[in-house]
């Protein structure tokens, strides 16, 4: 097996030197030494003993990463383009960090408290819960807590959560269509206008401002599900109401754009589309769809890097990170005002 010594008599460097690398003391050392210490680590093939360090820290160095599961759902997490996507950046984070990571489907906030107290979890990284959950999970879970994506009311800031502009955003891709002489822009999203909480309720909202930032009022029917075949079919016997269609997602976005065409609308001439999230669906449709991209590889990172903060330090300096998100204009708007 090799150890500290065998590291530091490769590397040149001092058994203390190499023990604050591996234990993630290195403030003091240059990053010259950290990289030379790292690659002669991973030459070498080391395993840190995770018990003896366990035992000298108090910590497990395991992470949770607890996302909603419905039993009920058509696809698991890991099927989902978005959801998958952050599950890769947390996992090559939290990697990087010299952590280890349980993940774990659970269906309410009881599920999960019984997991992070089984398991002695160092902090949990929560994904996808409802905001009651994440109420309960703060009174059950005696450890750091970071949330992806959490949607909750303004109470001072009780919750650390790594999002993005979700309703700025919006707003602002709503101005875009706007901006090219569309006034009659329906909003298309997973579920029904009643049922909508978290990103989809936020950007729902920035399209209402936009409208209404122009006097349009828009009216209730102008929000549609499109998760089915049948909310798609739906959608193609209203087409003529509306000049584009703002869908929440770019999977959405993708899968009506299709369905539309196999029934012979012509995108944009016909109608115009764009999506949300800046994903390989909206690249990967023809015409390729306007979308609002968010950075998700970053979001994944700034959560781990939130939640080590909290276990290190006891408290995190921004607890609520919005990160920017960019528009990408591509094929599937008409400008009407041309």
């Amino acid at each position: 097996m090799v150890t500290i010594k065998d590291i530091a008599r490769e590397a040149g460097v001092s058994f203390t030197t190499v023990s604050n690398v591996i234990h993630g003391n290195a403030q003091h050392v240059s990053a010259a030494t950290v990289q030379r210490v790292q690659r002669v680590m991973e030459q070498l093939q080391y395993v840190p003993n995770m018990r003896a360090r366990g035992l000298v820290s108090s910590s497990s160095h395991l992470l949770a990463f607890a996302y909603g599961h419905d039993d009920t759902a058509a696809r698991t997490v890991l099927e989902d383009p978005f959801a998958s996507t952050v599950v890769g950046a947390v996992e090559q984070e939290v990697r990087a960090r010299s952590y280890f990571l349980l993940f774990s489907g659970v269906q309410s906030s009881g599920n999960l408290v019984q997991t992070v107290d089984s398991w002695n979890v160092d902090g949990v990284l929560v994904f996808g819960l409802s905001t009651q959950s994440a109420a309960e999970l703060r009174q059950g879970v005696h450890c750091p807590l970071v949330f992806i994506d959490g949607c909750f009311p303004q109470d001072g800031g009780k919750y650390v959560n790594v999002g993005i502009e979700d309703r700025a955003a919006a707003r602002r891709l709503t101005e875009y269509l706007l901006a090219r002489g569309h006034r009659k822009i329906g909003l298309c999203s997973a579920c029904a206008p009643e049922n909508r909480t978290g990103a989809d309720r936020e950007r729902m909202l920035g399209w209402q401002d936009a409208l209404r930032g122009v006097g349009i009022l828009p009216p209730a029917d102008w929000v549609l599900p499109c998760a089915t075949e049948q909310d798609c079919a739906n959608i193609l016997e209203r087409l003529h109401d509306f000049t584009a269609l703002f869908v929440c997602s770019d999977l959405l976005a993708a899968r009506l754009q299709l369905y539309l065409q196999d029934r012979g609308v012509r995108v944009p001439r016909d109608i115009s589309i764009v999506g949300f999230d800046g994903n390989e669906y909206a690249d990967m449709a023809r015409p390729r769809i306007t979308t609002m991209r968010q950075d998700v590889h970053e979001k994944g990172r700034r959560a781990v890097q939130q939640l080590l903060e909290y276990i290190e330090t006891g408290h995190v300096q921004q607890p609520d990170v919005q990160l920017k998100c960019t528009l990408i204009e591509q094929d599937s708007v008409r400008n009407l005002n041309e």
